[in-house]
């Protein structure tokens, strides 16, 4: 996506790409929780004309741009009324205080309609309202349905995972001591020419693990269930397995190699003329012939 962006606005600027990058990730729909990360922890996505402080009933009323701008401007105007209405109910206050610190005039109190007037139950806050139906505040409003919606994708997360894990137990059942197994090896620790996997049998299992052996040995580790398929043929058993030999996965992919498992090796014999004949040298050592990488190319009795 960080690419796309970059070739679309002919920019290098990958970290200015990294903001839209993860904005169209939190604004895009989750299959899992049907709706937006960003929906899901902090409410409804304002973008647009959303985003201005315009009531809903004026931004459904809008039909072209000279609309927005007029109500824009409507909005702009009451804004400014409001302020210089504040600054002289301020100027009226403080003169009030005045004068009542003075003792020249009359205490004046604001007497305020309280006949629609409640308390919001969460918060306690005095709130007004026409039905007078109301007990809970837009602020705790918001809050409980932000509550509802991450308790809805909780559930949905959750009923995925348990979807996952029972068609996981189907596709991958569990296996039994003896079983005759393929564990695959990675590229990195094979050989160019050899198989994708070795050969071994289960010889222990624990906490949905399994410990995988080999002719040559025990491999190291734990491997989980998704790593092994099981075979078709029982070509190992367990007297086969030797018990007090440890071998890394790469070190048992190479015992099982035709051509010696990773890397290339070659020795770096003296010439000599009985050369490459002890474990001194390293092809010999590895039960493998001299190629032309060793020894620049001369001749010798291991080729």
């Amino acid at each position: 996506m960080l690419r796309a962006w970059m070739i679309d606005n002919d920019s290098t600027n990958w970290s200015r790409g990294c903001y839209e990058v993860q904005w169209q990730k939190n604004t895009s729909r989750h299959r899992v929780i049907n709706r937006s990360p960003y929906e899901a922890l902090l409410g409804p996505i304002k973008s647009g004309i959303r985003n201005t402080s315009l009531p809903d009933e004026i931004l459904n009323s809008l039909q072209t741009e000279e609309d927005l701008e007029q109500a824009l401007e409507e909005q702009n105007v009451q804004l400014n009324a409001s302020v210089e209405q504040c600054e002289d109910v301020g100027k009226r206050k403080r003169m009030r205080e005045d004068e009542e610190e003075e003792g020249e005039g009359t205490q004046k109190k604001r007497q305020i309609d309280v006949s629609s007037s409640i308390l919001c139950t969460k918060c306690k806050m005095e709130m007004h309202s026409d039905r007078g139906q109301i007990a809970i505040c837009s602020l705790c409003a918001r809050g409980e349905q932000l509550l509802d919606t991450r308790s809805n994708c909780f559930e949905r997360q959750k009923t995925e995972a348990d979807k996952m894990v029972t068609c996981s137990s189907i596709t991958f059942p569990p296996l039994q001591i003896n079983d005759n197994i393929t564990l695959s090896v990675p590229t990195v620790d094979r050989g160019p020419l050899d198989f994708n996997n070795i050969l071994g049998v289960v010889t222990d299992t624990k906490n949905d693990v399994y410990q995988i052996g080999t002719k040559d040995g025990i491999l190291k580790g734990w491997f989980p269930r998704i790593e092994i398929a099981k075979s078709g043929t029982n070509l190992i058993i367990m007297a086969d397995v030797p018990k007090n030999v440890l071998l890394t996965l790469r070190e048992a992919a190479a015992k099982q190699s035709a051509s010696g498992g990773q890397g290339y090796k070659k020795c770096n014999c003296k010439i000599a003329k009985n050369q490459c004949q002890t474990n001194r040298c390293a092809c010999f050592k590895a039960k493998i012939l001299c190629n032309s990488r060793c020894h620049s190319s001369s001749s010798c009795i291991n080729k």
